[in-house]
C-alpha cells in the first residue's frame, strides 16, 4: 500500500488514511464570516482511520464532526475509499456517506470526493450533494517544495473554483501550509438575471496548517 495519495488540498478530502492534525480557516472577503476547524485524524491499521473535527465560528462552537474512512483498493498510483461522517449540531444531526478516490497522471495529482448529506430532521435542514475535484503538481521532489493546484467545488446548485498553493515548512514535510481562494462561478443568483452575488456566495479565503504528528520535523542525519 502506498504511503500517500498526494499533497493535501484545501477542500477536497484525501482518500488515503492519515495521522494528521490540521487547522482549516474559511474567511469571507469582507471578514464578516470567519470559521476555523480543528481536525484530528488517526489511522486504524493500514487501511482505515477516524477523524474528529470541531468548527469554531464568530459565535462559538455549534457542531462536532466525526468520520470514519476505509480504503477498499490501493496501488502505487491509485486509491479508492468509502467513508461515513456524522455532524452533530444544535440544529439537527447530518449523516454524510462519501466516496473518495485519487490517482497519479504522470506528475499530476488527481483527487475527487462525492458526499451526500441527509439531515435527521428534514424540517430543519436540507439534503446536500457535495462534490470536489482537485488537480495539482509539485514543483520539485523535495518534501518542502511548493505545490500548485486548483479545485472544482460544488454543493447543490453552487459551483466554485479554488486555485491554491501549498508549501512544506520543514525539511521532512511534516509541517505544511496552504492558501487558496474559493471563487463562485455559478449559483442560484444567476436565475435573477443580475450580476450581484448574495454575500454568502462571495469569495472566501481558505487553506490549512498541517502537522503530520508521527513524522519527524527534521531530517535524520
Amino acid at each position: 500500500m502506498q504511503t500517500d495519495d498526494g499533497r493535501a488540498r484545501c477542500l477536497t478530502e484525501k482518500a488515503f488514511p492519515e495521522n494528521e492534525f490540521l487547522i482549516l480557516p474559511v474567511i469571507s472577503h469582507d471578514r464578516e464570516e470567519i470559521e476555523f476547524t480543528a481536525l484530528y485524524e488517526q489511522r486504524l491499521g493500514k487501511r482505515s482511520m477516524y477523524e474528529i473535527g470541531v468548527p469554531v465560528t464568530n459565535s462559538g462552537v455549534h457542531e462536532v464532526e466525526i468520520a470514519v474512512k476505509h480504503a477498499l483498493f490501493s496501488s502505487n498510483t491509485s486509491i479508492f475509499s468509502l467513508g461515513f461522517e456524522t455532524a452533530l449540531s444544535q440544529v439537527t444531526t447530518m449523516f454524510e456517506p462519501f466516496i473518495s478516490a485519487g490517482t497519479m497522471l504522470r506528475d499530476w495529482y488527481v483527487q475527487t470526493q462525492i458526499k451526500y448529506g441527509i439531515p435527521a430532521d428534514r424540517t430543519k435542514a436540507d439534503r446536500t450533494f457535495v462534490y470536489n475535484t482537485y488537480v495539482g503538481r509539485d514543483t520539485s521532489q523535495a518534501p518542502d517544495t511548493w505545490t500548485i493546484g486548483v479545485e472544482l467545488n460544488g454543493e447543490n446548485h453552487v459551483v466554485a473554483v479554488t486555485p491554491q498553493v501549498r508549501k512544506g515548512l520543514t525539511g521532512t514535510g511534516a509541517l505544511a501550509a496552504s492558501i487558496g481562494a474559493t471563487v463562485p462561478i455559478y449559483g442560484p443568483w444567476r436565475q435573477t438575471g443580475k450580476f450581484d452575488r448574495p454575500e454568502k456566495e462571495g469569495v472566501k479565503w481558505v487553506g490549512y496548517l498541517l502537522w503530520e504528528y508521527l513524522e519527524p520535523l527534521r531530517a535524520r542525519k
